[in-house]
């Protein structure tokens, strides 16, 4: 099942007018994650989730989405060929050294989401095709913004 949720708040619970970031992932069960985000999804199955998804009405960070198509390189391992891949959304997180994207994987059809940083990652990363940027690969993070940004790509103005 793909579900569309968000993590816990903070422990603090400094943020609580804030909506944290949507989480995507597939869930084996209500603990485990499964591998998903790295090999992606089908763009069927994607659209149809995005249909379904209806965001809250609480404030969020935000991103800038006017970032370069040549930022797709950020996103991509230097064990992958860029040209295997199209920009289906990028946009980097205000105040952050995090970027995000959802690509779409020319050869295999699905769509794949990445974070890239150039600051010091929080998970295992991989060199990719900028010599200043670490793509990570797994569960996927990212504020309401880009899913709404996804919707509107996938879905069309509804």
């Amino acid at each position: 099942m793909l579900t569309l949720h968000h993590p816990l708040p903070p422990k603090d619970n400094t943020a609580n007018d804030l909506s944290p970031s949507v989480r995507w992932a597939v869930w084996k069960n209500a603990n485990r994650a499964v591998g998903f985000i790295a090999n992606g999804t089908s763009e069927e199955y994607l659209t149809e989730q995005l249909a379904l998804y209806t965001p809250d009405e609480k404030r969020y960070c935000g991103m800038d989405f006017t970032q370069p198509e040549s930022s797709k390189n950020y996103f991509i391992a230097k064990t992958e060929d860029p040209n295997e891949f199209e920009v289906l959304v990028i946009g980097k997180e205000q105040d952050s050294e995090y970027s995000k994207a959802a690509l779409k994987h020319i050869t295999t059809g699905t769509i794949v989401f990445r974070s890239a940083t150039m600051g010091d990652s929080c998970r295992g990363a991989k060199d990719s095709h900028s010599h200043e940027w670490k793509v990570e690969f797994g569960v996927f993070c990212a504020d309401k913004s880009f899913w709404i940004k996804l919707k509107e790509k996938m879905l069309g103005s509804q």
